[in-house]
């Protein structure tokens, strides 16, 4: 009973122990009896217990004999047992082993039978998923900027620029009043103030030029006739002059004006802005209008003084003497437009609200006299008629 609990690795270890002991057991004996049959040779006092020792070696060796036949039916039906559980045990091994197989192939969808096959399969299945992957990732990001909406939003931006740009760009005009049409009468008065007579008496008289868009100026009648012309130099030839005599020449003119106002803005306007911001108000109106022409220069607008009349009543031109209206003011430059008036003194910027200056001359010059003899003494007046 006890062999058969064992384990059949333990039985055949077992076996093994026994079959060693009787190999020992028996070398023994025959030494014993070697070594008793040499000493029988020694002397006979050693005989009996030799001979009892052989008997004893014989019986032992029948009942060893007896015993190992017995012991080694056992081991041969335990060996066969034994085999047969080692032959279950492998069977269940490879059963299992089989299933585990079979599950690893159901889950990764792989023969297993073929080692090669399997090899195939995985490489087979590993480059289709990378390539997938990579075709998924690549095409969607590419689509997406294509689709955006930014290149619409850059349109509708300058859209937008444009409809807002014409407002700063868009052309500046004037604005008229009703226009006012005056006389104008400038008078030379030539006197001989020495004792002798003057002869050949030539004047050259400044006349009146005109280019502003506020007023239209038109020379109707002189009262000698004029020998040359250089710019806006009328020459005039009075002939001689006795002592204390005294010749007038006249010159009548058509005014027409107009009060004049922009309606809009730009570059060059802002700039003549600035300047008139920092030189309009109070002062002599040559050293102001003379400021604002520098200044608007120095900024790259382009401007001129302006010398001429205007009532100190800030309205329109009366008749009567023009003594004591001698005024300067200024003009800038628009392009496509013309000159636009700032008067510094009066705090005009772009416009004349009324029909109220009168332009004699962009270039103050003065009247000259050539004569031979006398003392000639020479008074220039102007007047609204």
């Amino acid at each position: 009973m006890f062999l058969q609990l064992l384990s059949p690795f333990k039985k055949a270890a077992l076996s093994g122990v026994i079959v060693l002991l009787v190999l020992v057991m028996s070398f023994g004996g025959k030494f014993s009896g070697q070594a008793s049959s040499g000493a029988s040779e020694a002397g006979s006092f050693m005989q009996l217990e030799s001979a009892s020792i052989t008997e004893s070696n014989e019986v032992w060796e029948k009942k060893m004999s007896v015993d190992l036949s017995d012991v080694s039916v056992v081991f041969e039906q335990q060996d066969k047992a034994g085999q047969q559980e080692e032959n279950d045990l492998l069977n269940d091994l490879k059963d299992s082993e089989n299933t585990d197989k079979d599950n690893e192939e159901k889950a990764e969808q792989v023969p297993v039978k073929k080692t090669a096959d399997v090899a195939a399969a995985k490489t087979e299945s590993t480059p289709v998923k990378k390539p997938a992957e990579k075709q998924e990732v690549k095409p969607e990001p590419k689509p997406e900027p294509k689709p955006e909406p930014k290149p619409e939003v850059k349109d509708e931006e300058k859209e937008e620029e444009v409809v807002s740009e014409p407002e700063p760009t868009a052309p500046v005009t004037f604005s008229f009043g009703s226009t006012r049409t005056v006389r104008f009468r400038a008078e030379v008065e030539v006197t001989n103030n020495g004792s002798e007579a003057a002869k050949s008496v030539q004047v050259s008289v400044p006349m009146l030029e005109n280019n502003s868009p506020y007023q239209k100026t038109s020379l109707t009648s002189t009262s000698y006739p004029v020998s040359s012309s250089s710019g806006r130099i009328s020459t005039f030839k009075i002939g001689g002059l006795e002592p204390g005599e005294t010749k007038t020449i006249v010159c009548d003119y058509s005014i027409s004006i107009r009060p004049v106002s922009i309606n809009s803005t730009n570059e060059t306007v802002e700039k003549a802005r600035e300047a008139y911001n920092r030189y309009a108000g109070s002062g002599n109106c040559h050293t102001l209008a003379v400021g604002f022409v520098n200044h608007c220069r120095s900024l790259g607008v382009e401007a001129r003084v302006v010398t001429g009349f205007a009532r100190p009543q800030r309205g329109n031109m009366t008749s009567g003497s023009l003594t004591g209206c001698r005024h300067s003011w200024a003009e800038f430059r628009v392009e496509g437009l013309g000159w636009v008036p700032v008067d510094l003194t009066f705090k005009y910027f772009g416009n004349f609200p009324h029909a109220s200056h009168v332009v004699e001359t962009y270039n103050d010059q003065s009247i000259r006299v050539r004569h031979a003899g006398g003392n000639l003494n020479v008074v220039w007046k102007n007047s609204i008629l």
